[in-house]
């Protein structure tokens, strides 16, 4: 188990005058476009999208991140490779109940489907339930759809009803018939180009693949227009909303462009672009089937959401941020002046050339980011806990008809999603009193996600070389669901930890409500929608560093810069690596010598008694003599070290005595790490360890508490030594 539920106190300032002032954006002035709720215009208020080429990030992987906007329940979706039947048909289209209405249709199904993970959800511009904006299927193709306001006239034009797949039919279809962005491109161009597009207003695409990137624009108009640009290993890409600017008029002598044939006609005809006055050799397609930009003209004191949806001044952030690491990424899509109540859920992928495909991970947080954690989720992944599947709060139409009893006990689970929504409206409250601890919490335990990637991986490709797909995949969910359940429980103590608070410094602030004159009805039963609550801190600075807000973060300011010891046998990569720094910089574990660590080497019973009294900074004077059963001469250069464990009580030794000089077995270092950590007994579920083994608590409590794990998925490796890379892991681990 990465976390138990014993975070530090908040210890919150006791003023929270400003409570009420920073958490929500109230209704008071009327929506200036459509029907959206909060003063937000219904087309400025859905969905984030972030492309960086390889050649910008710091390991030379393209990264994709963002979310989706919608007033919606929301699940993971682990939706299997799947064959179909010749002759088999998919529906597609919407209903009268869409925004703008249209009727379903029925189009081909493929022979085969691939894997793909996904955030679903139920509701969005009234368009048919379950719903969703991509994910990451098991080609490595990546996807994230964003919404793309076509001009007024386009949104005129659109039939009534309308036909043909919509954003959501759409991106089903990449994850499900693409291997590569290009190849997603022309998949949904294809299907545009031959059924039609079911459109709420304009919409837009951002694939990605480890080589590159593409952007799709789908108009709205019934025209069948769209058009898509590559985006290269060298190019930023922020869709918020989507976007293409330059588009050459002669496209089709350009791969770099992709559009449908009437691009061009359609907008001479209109009058929308003339090439005798306009640039002749590009449109300006953002200018010529676009809305402007929502920011333009919007300050952000006046409206920090709205001022920041310029892509263009979004992507010169991203560029200065220097070359992008994963851990930049999901800080960014975290960051508050986007991530609010609207945001469904977030999404990152690091797409990797050098991993399986099966290891291709979509880091996932299940609800909006700004205080949900996220928790990697590989494509070898076979399913998730039900906590985290599809349950009836905010799902469409639940209010409706009572629950199919086929769905009892899945919706008899917690929910996630409600449960890191109940931690958001707290910490939205009063943002500058919890939100920096949130986050910090937050950030502490992806931190141990990061840490474990490695050495899980390796033991995951080890596996999948040997050709055991199946034991790849177990080990793999096993992890994520642990690691889900980990972040439920985190999420639920924060929870208890803000509102603790907030009860004790201010109490629940219920709602005002309207009063209306004859009306009787108190706030609190009045209706509960109507604006949007934020986390977002104007004295905060963004963007800003991952973990910047944890407390691994707050060391004195001449230990900030402390560089590694750069032992010439632990390479970058190793899996302990960052461990063995971790640990060397704070004086727990020494190398032998300046370029020698020897992370394959034995550690040894006195040599860890040394490492505890550093990591404990235990007390060695004055401790009773050792005694003579221990078999420790007391000119053993490590005698102290010994005899202050020994008196604690954490290593005792065996029959034989104390064995200082002895290898540390993985029983031993178990028993002993469960004694200093004062972790709660487990039970052991390995093949090599029976149930009454001395050692079997142990063991099973540091593997349920995450501090160490098997040598595979079946075996503990018990009489096993432990070697100095695997403790200082260990140690690493527990310590932070």
């Amino acid at each position: 188990m990465k976390y138990k539920r014993s975070v530090t106190s908040l210890a919150l300032a006791a003023g929270l005058g400003g409570l009420y002032a920073s958490g929500a954006m109230a209704d008071d002035d009327a929506a200036t476009q459509g029907d959206a709720p909060g003063g937000v215009p219904e087309t400025d208020s859905k969905s984030i999208g972030f492309y960086v080429g390889s050649d910008l990030t710091a390991d030379g992987n393209t990264i994709l991140g963002g979310f989706g906007h919608e007033p919606s329940s929301h699940w993971i979706d682990i939706v299997p490779r799947q064959t179909h039947a010749e002759g088999s048909m998919t529906t597609v289209g919407a209903t009268e109940e869409a925004r703008l209405t249209g009727e379903l249709i029925e189009i081909p199904q493929v022979e085969e489907t691939n894997k793909y993970i996904s955030s679903s959800y139920s509701e969005f511009a009234g368009f048919p339930q379950p719903l969703t904006n991509g994910g990451l299927n098991d080609k490595g193709l990546a996807a994230r759809d964003i919404w793309s306001p076509s001009r007024d006239e386009l949104v005129e034009m659109t039939p009534d009803p309308q036909q043909g797949p919509q954003y959501s039919d759409l991106a089903r279809f990449a994850m499900e018939r693409a291997g590569s962005a290009e190849e997603a491109v022309d998949v949904i161009g294809g299907l545009i180009d031959e059924h039609g597009f079911t459109t709420y207003g304009g919409n837009s695409h951002l694939f990605a693949d480890e080589d590159e990137g593409w952007v799709f624009i789908n108009y709205a108009g019934g025209e069948g227009l769209w058009a898509a640009e590559r985006l290269g290993s060298d190019d930023i890409r922020v869709s918020y909303p989507g976007y293409i600017n330059d588009f050459p008029v002669d496209f089709e002598d350009n791969d770099d462009f992709k559009a449908s044939e009437n691009l061009v006609s359609f907008a001479e005809e209109q009058g929308w672009y003339d090439p005798e006055e306009d640039d002749p050799d590009y449109m300006d397609l953002q200018k010529v089937y676009g809305e402007p930009f929502p920011a333009e003209g919007v300050e952000e004191d006046d409206d920090h959401y709205i001022a920041q949806r310029d892509p263009h001044e979004r992507e010169e952030e991203l560029a200065d941020m220097g070359e992008i690491t994963l851990e930049d990424m999901l800080a960014h899509v975290r960051d508050p002046r986007w991530s609010n109540d609207y945001a469904g859920y977030g999404q990152t992928v690091e797409l990797r050339s050098d991993v399986p495909d099966e290891l291709q991970t979509l880091w996932l947080a299940t609800t909006g980011s700004v205080t949900t954690p996220y928790v990697p989720i590989p494509i070898a992944t076979e399913e998730v806990p039900p906590e985290f599947l599809q349950h009836r709060y905010m799902t469409k139409d639940s209010d409706s008809d009572f629950l199919d009893p086929d769905y009892a006990h899945q919706e008899a689970t917690r929910s996630a999603v409600r449960e890191f929504k109940r931690l958001m409206y707290f910490t939205c409250e009063s943002p500058e009193d919890f939100l920096k601890h949130v986050t910090g919490e937050i950030e502490g335990f992806e931190m141990d996600l990061l840490a474990e990637r490695s050495e899980l991986e390796a033991e995951a490709e080890a596996l999948l070389n040997e050709g055991d797909v199946d034991a790849a995949a177990a080990l793999i969910t096993e992890n994520v669901n642990e690691n889900l359940m980990d972040s439920l429980a985190l999420g639920m103590d924060l929870t208890d930890q803000v509102e603790a608070e907030t009860r004790e410094n201010s109490g629940i602030r219920l709602p005002e409500g309207e009063v209306e004159e004859g009306e009787t009805t108190p706030a609190t039963s009045q209706p509960m929608t109507g604006g949007m609550v934020t986390c977002y801190d104007p004295e905060l600075e963004y963007p800003r560093e991952f973990g910047e807000f944890t407390d691994a973060a707050d060391v004195p300011e001449e230990d900030e810069d402390a560089e590694a010891p750069a032992f010439g046998d632990v390479p970058a990569d190793h899996y302990a690596a960052s461990a063995i720094a971790r640990m060397t910089n704070a004086g727990v574990i020494t190398g032998y010598d300046e370029d020698t660590f020897a992370p394959d080497n034995d550690i040894t019973r006195s040599e860890i008694a040394t490492m505890i009294v550093r990591a404990f900074d235990l007390d060695t004077s004055d401790r009773p003599a050792l005694p003579e059963e221990a078999g420790v001469d007391t000119a053993h250069d490590m005698y102290e070290a010994i005899a202050a464990v020994y008196n604690e009580g954490w290593m005792t030794g065996d029959n034989e005595g104390f064995r200082p000089d002895d290898s540390l077995n993985r029983d031993e270092m178990a028993t002993v790490l469960t004694r200093v950590f004062e972790l709660d007994s487990g039970s052991a579920a390995y093949d090599d360890v029976e149930a009454d083994y001395w050692a079997n608590d142990a063991i099973g409590a540091v593997t349920e508490a995450g501090l160490a794990s098997g040598i595979s998925e079946s075996e503990f490796g018990p009489r096993q030594a432990t070697t100095r890379a695997q403790l200082a892991l260990f140690l690493d681990r527990g310590l932070n």
